[in-house]
């Protein structure tokens, strides 16, 4: 068995996070070293052009999962199938006037690292991309996570 990597057995926690431009939130299960995520997620990113586009991701996921020795850093990458809904916002004066949404099918990729200080909660980076047939795009978060992490 390679000694840097120990397999977990049932795990879950519940994660949220907070970037720049960017918030979300997850459900995880975590079997062996398969893992199984809901997520939402809610980031917009402004234009040239003045407009505001706002991005919210719905989607499933399934990934593998790295646990050191030691079991203080989890680090895992997944993949997966979601909905995306695009709302873009032309800038006016007093407000904001909303142009366009539209909702594509997405496919959602992650990879984060969890720190593990203690058997109930941790903290840790996540970066996301969406992929779908109008853009990609993607952002980091600095994520908060409670529940049975050992």
């Amino acid at each position: 068995q390679d000694s840097t990597q120990t397999k977990p057995k049932n795990l879950f926690w519940i994660s949220g996070g907070h970037g720049l431009a960017a918030w979300g939130l997850s459900g995880n299960y975590l079997h062996n070293n398969d893992l199984f995520t809901v997520r939402y997620h809610h980031y917009h990113v402004n234009s040239e052009q003045s407009n505001f586009f706002l991005y919210e991701d719905k989607s499933v996921l399934y990934g593998k999962v790295f646990i050191n020795k030691n079991r203080n850093i989890l680090l895992s990458f997944s993949l997966g199938l979601g909905m995306i809904n695009i709302t873009e916002t032309e800038n006016v004066f007093l407000g904001h006037t909303v142009r366009t949404e539209q909702k594509f099918l997405n496919i959602p990729v992650e990879s984060q690292i969890i720190f593990l200080p203690f058997k109930f909660m941790g903290i840790g980076l996540k970066a996301f991309a969406n992929i779908n047939s109008y853009s990609v795009s993607g952002w980091g978060l600095i994520t908060l996570q409670f529940g049975k992490l050992k």
